[in-house]
């Protein structure tokens, strides 16, 4: 199951219906012990991910959808880190005219599982959107031990 993987996840949404919906925000340093030989990929496209900042420091992390707390911690990145880290972690970010907010593009990840889809075994990290096949994707629905379906999504920043 994923979150043995990955740990908890960062964000997590129920619908209506009652499926639940977790997010991920993985950093760019992927633990290399992760990226096993590949069975079945899903393409995924990562949301941008925001950064505001003040006197160089992080107020606040939030992604498009604002699914995630603004004082959410991620990738060893918190409130209150000099704002570099986020640059050393996810790259060059747009940055607003007064300064105070930051904005890192998309990068897709392929994650793969295995053949019925329920593990994940690895995954790869696509340099470029035309990586990707499609649009904006989610993982193959899974089930957590109550049976319900839950959609794996994962987003990375950089």
């Amino acid at each position: 199951m994923a979150t043995s993987v990955l740990g908890a996840p960062d964000a997590r949404t129920m619908a209506a219906n009652g499926a639940e919906t977790l997010a991920w925000i993985v950093p760019r340093t992927l633990n290399h012990a992760l990226q096993r030989r590949p069975v079945t990929a899903h393409q995924l496209k990562y949301g941008v991910v925001y950064v505001v900042a003040r006197n160089g420091r992080i107020v606040s992390i939030r992604d498009e959808s604002g699914g995630l707390a603004p004082n959410l911690g991620f990738a060893g990145l918190k409130a209150g880190d000099a704002v570099g880290r986020a640059d050393t972690l996810f790259g060059r970010p747009q940055v607003s005219r007064a300064g105070d907010y930051r904005s890192y593009p998309a990068l897709p990840i392929a994650i793969h599982t295995d053949d019925e889809g329920t593990t994940i075994e690895g995954f790869d990290i696509a340099e470029r959107s035309a990586d990707l096949v499609g649009g904006e994707a989610r993982g193959e629905p899974q089930k957590d031990g109550t049976g319900m379906v839950q959609a794996l999504r994962l987003r990375f920043g950089r």
